[in-house]
């Protein structure tokens, strides 16, 4: 059975690397949604070339994402390369859901 991985920062480099290993990978598989910063205007970005589009969810919109896709939270781990004004809501909604996570944001501002 595939570990579903949610890849959590795209369209950035470090994000968009991860997705597509996951995509390409047997032993993964790659979830249809990714948190992103609010400075995205995108609404979907394609993985590895192919018609495998990701939406991009802003900030306001993760819980309802969420709940919207019918599908249990525990599901998933997530890895995230958000940017700094994104990551800690993001660590937040994980702790609250009991998501397991990798952090891989680097840099920060004061309020992160």
């Amino acid at each position: 059975m595939a570990i579903r991985v949610m890849v959590n920062g795209l369209p950035g480099k470090m994000a968009s690397e991860v997705a597509r290993a996951v995509y390409r990978s047997d032993d993964f598989r790659l979830a249809r949604f990714s948190f992103c910063s609010p400075r995205r205007k995108e609404s979907f970005v394609p993985v590895d070339g192919v018609p495998f589009d990701v939406a991009l969810v802003l900030p306001g919109q993760r819980e309802d994402y969420i709940l919207s896709t019918g599908e249990d939270d525990s599901w998933l781990v997530m890895v995230d390369y958000t940017r700094p004004d994104a990551v800690r809501g993001n660590v937040e909604f994980y702790c609250r859901h009991g998501c397991p996570f990798v952090l891989g944001t680097t840099g920060h501002d004061d309020r992160s």
